[in-house]
């Protein structure tokens, strides 16, 4: 059974933005940190309501790409949007053939935080309000593709960290209000391997206040498969993050996830990378 445990710790657990910056840190007047990135994940299989392995019935595309930045408006306060495109197909794997296409913006999220203690150990809150995604307006809908979360979420955190000249750690816990709220998590401990070369253990988690295990997402007399952004999913994933930095200013990051807990998302592999520059 140990070759499974290894096959489950690197399964994607529906997490896009985590080539990410963030923590409590302010960028500091005038200054910023700003990224590209993309992540692909093509799957065949799902965590289903119980959180079990399950058919999806279908082959499933998602391609997403995502700009980050953060901008400085003075020593304690920062800005920051987060700006995902995305790209879906599904198509279907048993008879009738169907395929089904979906791409436009996802969930949109503005920021602000505020840093609080800047001492040794730093304390920040911010404030994120994320826009709806894109539904997909086929007609019947087989495949549920959504670009986002479908309802508006307002989500307060609260940030906590340190670091030194070697490694750096830091917490961000939150909540995302919504028709269906949730409890957010995101942890990232890091350590310099080489001058240039940070690894970095992740934590992501996002479990939902309401449970149910009906099928939210589906069409009456419709299987939906996809569980993309369904409102109820839940996942907490661990993972590695590589992150090079040339010069101070330019660098490359690169990370893979494990899920457990897992709940309406996708079960397969994938790689996130982004390109950033800081000034």
């Amino acid at each position: 059974m140990l070759y499974k445990f290894f096959f489950y710790a690197i399964i994607y657990s529906a997490i896009t933005n985590s080539c990410r910056a963030g923590g409590p840190w302010a960028q500091g007047k005038g200054h910023g940190f700003a990224q590209d990135g993309f992540s692909s994940t093509v799957y065949k299989n799902v965590f289903d309501t119980d959180g079990n392995g399950q058919d999806a019935f279908g082959k499933f595309y998602d391609f997403t790409f995502q700009s980050y930045s953060e901008l400085g408006l003075s020593d304690k306060i920062t800005l920051k949007i987060i700006s995902p495109y995305k790209y879906l197909s599904g198509e279907s794997s048993i008879l009738p053939y169907s395929k089904q296409r979906l791409q436009g913006a996802g969930n949109i999220t503005l920021g602000a935080s505020y840093l609080w203690v800047d001492k040794k150990i730093k304390i920040a809150t911010r404030l994120e309000i994320a826009s709806r995604g894109k539904n997909d307006k086929n007609s019947p809908s087989l495949y549920n593709l959504k670009t986002g979360y479908t309802e508006f979420e307002v989500s307060p955190f609260l940030s906590i960290g340190a670091s030194t000249y070697k490694c750096y750690w830091y917490a961000d816990i939150g909540t995302g209000l919504t028709k269906n709220s949730v409890f957010k998590f995101y942890g990232e401990a890091g350590y310099s391997v080489f001058k240039k070369l940070k690894a970095a253990a992740v934590m992501d988690a996002r479990i939902p206040f309401k449970t149910d295990n009906s099928n939210s997402q589906a069409p009456v007399g419709i299987i939906s498969s996809s569980f993309l952004y369904d409102p109820l999913q839940q996942y907490i994933g661990t993972g590695l993050k590589l992150i090079y930095t040339y010069k101070e200013k330019y660098g490359i990051s690169a990370s893979v996830f494990g899920a457990f807990l897992a709940r309406r998302v996708s079960k397969a592999p994938a790689l996130n990378v982004g390109l950033f520059y800081k000034w």
